[in-house]
């Protein structure tokens, strides 16, 4: 299980660092979060189906995502939605997070992406 937990901390910061850390997220985020979505299918979480370090290490970076990039359209990787949605519903995160962050997480992830005219331009 450790071994696992350490594989997906690496995984975590060589992948998701760059999707989360990029100006054109839809370059890199859809290649990395389909393979994601295809890995959670049927799974709670990523290491024997219970929260883990490995779970605190990816779940970092994805939780981000609507913060960073709110036009981004998650809609396509259901299976990484409901896993963020899982992973932030944890009490612990809300404490570390505070009260509202699962619900501005909730309402961010539900939003359909509006156009940005200023993205466009540069």
């Amino acid at each position: 299980r450790e071994q696992n937990s350490a594989k997906w901390i690496v995984w975590a910061n060589a992948e998701l660092d760059g999707v989360l850390f990029t100006r054109d997220i839809e370059a890199r985020a859809p290649k990395v979060l389909m393979q994601l979505d295809a890995i959670l299918n049927g799974k709670e979480f990523l290491v024997g189906n219970q929260f883990s370090v490995a779970d605190v290490a990816v779940a970092s970076y994805l939780l981000f995502i609507p913060l960073f990039h709110p036009n981004f359209d998650a809609s396509r990787f259901p299976n990484v939605l409901q896993y963020m949605n899982r992973c932030a519903s944890r009490p612990a995160f809300q404490k570390t997070m505070g009260t509202n962050a699962l619900q501005y997480l909730q309402v961010q992830l539900a939003k359909k992406p509006a156009s940005n005219i200023f993205n466009k331009l540069f």
